[in-house]
């Protein structure tokens, strides 16, 4: 079954042009963890905006990795039903 989230992002990968692969992974909390490669802030928030206009709980997620850049992610909790 397609989650919401990928729906989401797949829909603004083609319309934008921009992201080629995308991560929707199950967290143990029961939300998704969204990230997609080649995606700035502003695919991010557009995505968030979308996802919140359909239900969903989301949180704008970022953290500094080894290499010392910024990863953004989006955590989302779909409506149930």
């Amino acid at each position: 079954m397609t989650t919401l989230t990928t729906k989401v992002a797949r829909k603004i990968m083609r319309k934008q042009g921009v992201g080629r692969t995308f991560f929707n992974d199950k967290l143990s909390t029961g939300e998704r963890s969204l990230k997609v490669w080649g995606w700035g802030p502003a695919q991010y928030e557009k995505a968030k905006r979308k996802l919140e206009k359909k239900g969903c709980s989301v949180k704008l997620v970022s953290f500094v990795n080894y290499k010392q850049k910024i990863q953004i992610r989006l955590h989302v909790t779909e409506p149930q039903g």
